[in-house]
């Protein structure tokens, strides 16, 4: 080849020699403590892409609590009276709530239960509810 192909080749692979050098900068830490922006070579895992809750339920979850938002409740318990409501966790100040009114019915009365006083079901059992505060904080 002409001698002004072999200069203008070679700038090009100057050039992207340093471009390659500045990505492998900006992708490692450095010196004055920032931290490194992605990772190189390879596709991120879910840990390193979470954000905002994903990434605290995944850390509840390392953690070892099962679940993380409270979301399990309380499934079966004592029937709730005006003196011993049944309480239902929750991490806002209202929760949907849903009610197996008879023990072989299919059928579930849903209703909102709000935080204060202990509520009524609409069924003709009516059961007893009272929302508490859930024991576990996973607010962003």
């Amino acid at each position: 080849p002409p001698p002004s192909t072999m200069l203008s080749l070679r700038r090009f692979t100057v050039a992207v020699r340093a471009s390659v050098q500045q990505i492998r900068l900006a992708s490692t830490p450095s010196n004055t403590g920032t931290p490194a922006v992605g990772v190189t070579g390879r596709i991120p895992d879910e840990a390193e892409q979470a954000t905002g809750l994903e990434k605290k339920e995944l850390e509840q979850l390392i953690k070892g609590v099962e679940d993380p938002f409270g979301m399990a409740g309380a499934k079966v318990g004592p029937f709730g009276t005006k003196a011993a409501p049944r309480e239902v966790p929750s991490h806002f100040d209202k929760r949907l709530v849903g009610c197996c009114c008879e023990e072989e019915s299919e059928l579930i009365h849903w209703f909102e239960i709000n935080s204060g006083a202990p509520q009524q079901c609409p069924c003709p059992r009516r059961q007893w509810y009272k929302l508490v505060p859930a024991a576990t904080d996973v607010s962003p």
